[in-house]
């Protein structure tokens, strides 16, 4: 049986990664590169975010 498949291979970091996806029911097969430094930056910029709303609403909470 014949599918649409679409392969798909790039060079990062140095080594090559391939991503075939499945045209059909949209499934997307591979491995992807995750960068340590962009995991750490998002956590703690979410954390500042959620630090931040919470000193907002310790702050301004008490003029109702």
């Amino acid at each position: 049986m014949l599918l649409p498949v679409w392969v798909a291979a790039y060079l990062h970091g140095g080594r090559t990664w391939q991503v075939l996806i499945n045209g059909c029911t949209g499934e997307v097969v591979g491995r992807r590169p995750y960068s340590p430094t962009k995991i750490v930056t998002a956590a703690v910029a979410a954390i500042a975010v959620l630090v931040a709303v919470i000193l907002l609403v310790v702050q301004y909470g008490h003029l109702r």
